[in-house]
């Protein structure tokens, strides 16, 4: 094996290592009942911070590089390791050669977007400035779409992971982990809030964390893998909600939604057709959504009615799915 290859690998496995001593480390600080337990989290997250520098160097990035990611996984415990790995791990050749293949793809993508982004982000070509604007340009475009926070933003941001200016990748890594932090943050709360429900708040509660676990898998932050992670709990802990509380609304919005997500398309709108006719802004949102993934136009438009009716301002996919329809 060639030495850059074997100190790449060495800097994988310290990296992964570390990478599991702060998972192990937030899980810890989560659940820390007794001192034993506190104290075996600070001294993972310790570890963890060590490894992740050990092996960010290893891998042959800057002084600079092995800095940060050490700082990221001294104060975001668990994801600045995490972050940490897949920079590493983006080092192999076979992601840089995919590089300028992925940016391309999300160029044509983006392309109809393009006057929507230019007045969002406040530039005169977005594509421009990817393409050949300056490092402080594209560092600020990254900025603002950081903050415009929405899924369509986010995934742009996670393209310039794979920039090569290693400046550009380490701004993106850590923008999408203080935005990852948050949403853990908020599970988080959420989960000791089910904790303590008790009687008629259970499913409610469940509810509420299952939103938030959704709600971080589709932000736009994370990985496919990493999502379909999140999508999965918010599938699972919907259902409990339902079983502490048959028939909880909030709950069966989630779990259709969490079902479409992962493709079960067919067992999401089984769910919808259970719930009754009386109005209800928030299900209907999902009726649509769900409608339109089983490319049911039929029935968004009828959605879209029954929304305006009410005098709900219906969001523009909606809009824009029926003005189409009504076209053909």
């Amino acid at each position: 094996m060639p030495d850059a290859a074997r100190q790449l690998g060495v800097g994988v496995a310290l990296a992964a290592l570390g990478a599991a001593s702060a998972i192990a480390a937030a899980i810890g600080f989560v659940d820390a009942a007794t001192w034993p337990v506190a104290i075996g989290a600070v001294l993972a997250h310790a570890a963890a911070v060590v490894l992740v520098a050990l092996g960010t160097r290893r891998a042959g990035t800057s002084r600079s590089e092995v800095a940060l990611f050490a700082t990221l996984t001294a104060t975001l415990p668990g994801l600045g390791a995490c972050a940490a790995l897949w920079f590493v791990v983006g080092g192999a050749p076979r992601h840089a050669a995919n590089a300028h293949a992925e940016n391309d793809t999300v160029r044509v993508e983006r392309s109809r977007g393009e006057t929507d982004l230019r007045r969002e982000l406040g530039v005169n070509s977005y594509t421009q400035v990817v393409r050949a604007g300056s490092l402080e340009e594209k560092r600020n475009l990254l900025r603002r779409l950081a903050r415009l926070g929405t899924p369509r933003h986010l995934s742009i941001v996670r393209q310039f992971l794979f920039e090569d200016e290693p400046e550009l990748r380490l701004c993106a890594y850590a923008e999408l982990a203080r935005i990852g932090q948050r949403h853990e943050q908020e599970i988080g709360e959420l989960r000791c809030a089910a904790q303590q429900a008790d009687g008629v708040e259970v499913g409610p509660a469940l509810a509420a964390l299952a939103e938030a676990n959704r709600a971080y898998a589709i932000s736009g932050v994370l990985d496919s893998e990493m999502a379909g992670y999140w999508s999965e709990r918010a599938e699972v802990i919907a259902t409990r909600a339902l079983d502490a509380e048959p028939g909880c609304a909030a709950a069966e919005r989630v779990l259709a939604l969490a079902l479409a997500d992962r493709g079960a398309l067919e067992e999401a709108w089984q769910i919808i057709c259970g719930w009754p006719e009386e109005f209800d802004e928030h299900a209907e949102l999902v009726r649509a959504e769900v409608a339109f993934r089983r490319q049911g136009r039929g029935a968004c438009r009828e959605s879209l009615h029954r929304l305006e009716a009410a005098g709900v301002v219906a969001p523009e996919w909606l809009r824009t799915i029926a003005g189409r329809r009504a076209t053909t």
